[in-house]
């Protein structure tokens, strides 16, 4: 693992051990939002890490973390993606829905997420009939 990466990790964990334990369980519907953009961005940042390197897992948790922190509806859709890589349908259809019921995105965000949530319902439909 690179410093870099490590660098990341460690600035991630410091945060998330400040945050109270009520915004680290709860979904991200569910919780306050106390912007923090720096946290933020940090949680992002090290959520892509993890993403390029094909953690789909650490990804999602990541970019909901980041999302908490500072709700960017971009931190959603990409939690999303990583949970749908990850094999994790229920979980994606809903952060996809959750983020289709924004209003601050665009129309060309919306019919991508609108894609994503037919791609999940059809291949859990497949992964049923097998």
């Amino acid at each position: 693992m690179s410093r870099i990466a490590l660098a990341w990790m460690l600035s991630v964990a410091a945060v998330a051990a400040q945050m109270p334990q009520w915004a680290r369980a709860a979904p991200p519907s569910e919780r306050a939002a106390v912007a923090n953009p720096t946290a933020g961005k940090a949680a992002m940042d090290l959520a892509r890490f993890h993403y390029g390197n094909r953690d789909y897992a650490q990804a999602a948790r990541l970019f909901h973390q980041a999302y908490g922190l500072d709700p960017v509806p971009e931190s959603l859709f990409n939690a999303a993606r990583a949970e749908q890589r990850a094999f994790e349908l229920d979980d994606a259809e809903r952060d996809f829905r959750a983020f289709l019921a924004l209003d601050a995105i665009s129309d060309e965000s919306r019919k991508r997420a609108q894609v994503h949530v037919t791609e999940v319902q059809e291949t859990r439909a497949r992964l049923e009939s097998e």
